[in-house]
């Protein structure tokens, strides 16, 4: 069985660095790199930043991670190089997603010239030319993985850099696509409706993780488990807002982490289906996104959490969990 990885980002101003963690929580390999320019939406009395979009993304073998506005580089346990030049610019930000058999990339080229951001969605080979499948002034997508051959793409209607925290992806829902012609299959997760579940944490082979804002338990609301249908078939385990969430890597998971309410030190929760509900030592912040790097390794505020044992090793490293290598959304 290959080894496991879980992808910690350590962002600082103008610059980044990516590791490897491994499930004995050493760092297998890093690299660094430099932030896409910093983009602007609004005009003069309503500037405001926009959404600093996903550094990385994986496939079955590697780690592609941005390097300034368009140089896209690949790492991996045993080496490193560049995989391609993307269409991103001063004025223009790039966000892309690799085919689990590294063939093919999807990139969102999001124009910021215009006073409505333009976004611009294509897909093609690794290392050819790209085809556009769609453009909109309104409905903003980006790729964020693959899921049984078909694309997944983050979806949201703003652009503000102040806007939706719960995910790394900055999502406020997924469309799975058509990779030919961006045809609409799916959609896992939504903010848009009275009955909407925030997709929290990093998608897995199960779906997402996400939070209801109705009253359970005397909480606020809960977290349940969307899966690639958008069908919600955990009963919602009762947590703060403030939290993160994500569910376990496996397809039809019935286990997810919490961490950590109100900035907490510690996680909450590891909630099985049914009243099952283990108290576990994880570290960091919901901003953290605590998440799987196998079935039995939850990586978290840079510590590696052994579920069988309950012992933590830190890492060395400080960030938040923005992959897992090798990818596998099913």
């Amino acid at each position: 069985m290959a080894a496991a990885y879980g992808v910690q980002v350590s962002l600082t101003a103008g610059e980044y660095d990516v590791f490897l963690v491994g499930t004995d929580g050493k760092i297998a390999a890093a690299s660094h790199a430099a932030r896409r320019t910093t983009k602007v939406i609004g005009d003069a009395v309503s500037r405001a930043e926009a959404i600093d979009f996903p550094y990385v993304t994986t496939s079955r073998s590697r780690l592609y991670y941005l390097d300034g506005d368009s140089t896209l580089r690949w790492l991996s346990p045993h080496g490193k190089g560049i995989a391609r030049s993307l269409p991103g610019g001063r004025t223009a930000s790039v966000v892309f997603a690799v085919s689990p058999d590294d063939a093919r990339i999807a990139v969102s080229t999001v124009d910021f010239a215009p006073r409505s951001p333009v976004v611009h969605l294509s897909v093609g080979p690794l290392t050819g030319p790209l085809t556009e499948i769609f453009s909109s002034a309104s409905d903003y997508v980006w790729p964020v993985g693959w899921h049984a051959g078909k694309l997944v793409v983050a979806q949201s209607p703003t652009l503000s850099g102040d806007g939706v925290g719960f995910n790394p992806y900055r999502a406020r829902g997924y469309y799975v696509i058509d990779a030919a012609n961006a045809s609409r299959l799916g959609s896992v997760g939504s903010w848009d409706s009275l009955n909407s579940c925030w997709p929290s944490g990093l998608l897995t082979a199960a779906g997402t993780a996400c939070y209801l804002s109705t009253s359970f338990g005397g909480n606020s609301g809960g977290y349940s488990i969307a899966d690639w249908t958008g069908y919600r078939y955990l009963p919602p385990m009762a947590a703060s807002w403030s939290a993160a969430a994500a569910v376990g890597p496996s397809a039809n998971s019935v286990t997810v982490a919490v961490c950590c309410e109100f900035n907490a030190t510690s996680g909450q929760f590891l909630v099985s289906r049914g009243s099952s509900v283990l108290a576990v030592p994880l570290s960091g912040l919901n901003t953290d996104w605590a998440c799987w790097i196998d079935q039995t390794h939850l990586l978290s505020g840079g510590v590696v959490l052994d579920l069988t044992s309950q012992k933590p090793t830190a890492t060395g490293q400080s960030g938040f969990c923005a992959a897992v290598l090798p990818a596998d959304l099913g």
